[in-house]
């Protein structure tokens, strides 16, 4: 997100930098914002990304698309606690996508934001923080 604008949010890509004004009717979520279930509660995005960063050369050779035992097993050993009858293939898929997209943009220190990581308040974040779709819940609704 680059700014609120009247009518919504500026938004800009990371793959080319286009800008583009988000209405605000539409559903937009920071990944700052998502979680993903696991049987303790939820993990935070953010800890998710920076579990994936040991397996980062699996995941880029993992054909996401097709591969759905492939996603299901290394997400399994990326985060084994998720729960599995609520986390489904396609989010898994969308967390290694996102995951992908913000280290091929040179973003690859998950940190929550500074204000958040000083209150313990349950929200966590990541220092990038490109808008997408829910993900653990519900199927993330961007990022194709």
């Amino acid at each position: 997100m680059v700014a609120k604008t009247r009518g919504g949010l500026l938004v800009e890509s990371l793959l080319d930098a286009k800008r583009l004004v988000v209405p605000m009717s539409s559903k937009v979520s920071a990944l700052s914002d998502i979680a993903i279930f696991t049987t303790e509660g939820e993990a935070p995005l953010h800890t998710v990304f920076t579990a994936i960063k040991p397996f980062q050369k699996e995941v880029e050779s993992l054909d996401i698309k097709r591969d759905e035992e492939g996603v299901k097993a290394l997400f399994a050993k990326v985060l084994p606690n998720y729960a599995e009858h609520k986390v489904y293939p396609e989010v898994m898929r969308k967390v290694f996508k996102w995951f992908l997209l913000l280290t091929q943009q040179g973003m690859d220190e998950f940190t929550p934001p500074a204000d958040e990581s000083a209150t313990d308040s349950g929200a966590s974040g990541q220092s990038a923080e490109p808008a997408a779709g829910k993900a653990g819940a519900e199927s993330p609704a961007d990022a194709d």
